[in-house]
């Protein structure tokens, strides 16, 4: 017992004393941010579960260039591609938060709601016959990721030129939102 008490008469006398080392606020010297007036300091991207690298990689608005408003506006454009292209197509990019700082300082915040991930739930093919296109390559339960729609588009035209049809192929999507799916239809023109 005596020496848990003297223990603790330590550890106070320890921390008095460290206490009364502390500089007074009035005389610690000020943080001074070594910035030009509009310097963008950081970028955010406030948001769960995002692909960040994917994100990062498209944004032009960087930290160290001054803060044009313009190439903000593409950046929005720009995360909001990159999320629907990756089957987030109901992905939101609301106004980036821009505060300013010390000295002109810049700080940029893009809030996204990223929105469920959406599925294939049916593809169909219109204007040709089965036996004309064969298998299509992306099927139902999928991610609508558009690289792979774009692909699957790309395979049916190039099994109906394979067949003597010059026909060009649009897809086209008709979103369930409630449900989270999407269905698929490529178009034989």
């Amino acid at each position: 017992m005596r020496a848990v008490l003297l223990l603790s008469v330590i550890v106070l006398a320890a921390g008095w004393v460290g206490i009364r080392h502390l500089p007074d606020e009035a005389q610690a010297e000020p943080v001074v941010l070594d910035v030009r007036p509009q310097e963008v300091l950081s970028v955010a991207l406030d948001g769960r579960g995002l692909p960040m690298a994917a994100l990062r990689d498209v944004l032009e608005t960087q930290a160290g260039a001054l803060i044009d408003l313009a190439t903000v506006k593409r950046d929005r454009v720009a995360l909001t591609d990159v999320l629907v292209s990756r089957g987030y197509l109901a992905a939101r990019v609301e106004d980036p938060r821009i505060t300013f700082g010390a000295g002109g300082a810049v700080y940029v915040t893009f809030p996204i709601k990223q929105g469920p991930l959406f599925r294939i739930r049916n593809v169909t093919v219109v204007g040709a016959s089965a036996a004309q296109i064969g298998v299509v390559t992306l099927a139902a339960g999928e991610v609508a990721d558009a690289d792979r729609i774009a692909l699957a588009r790309k395979s049916v035209e190039e099994r109906l030129r394979v067949r003597g049809k010059q026909d060009a192929v649009a897809a086209s999507l008709a979103l369930d939102t409630t449900a989270g799916v999407v269905d698929l239809q490529l178009t034989a023109r």
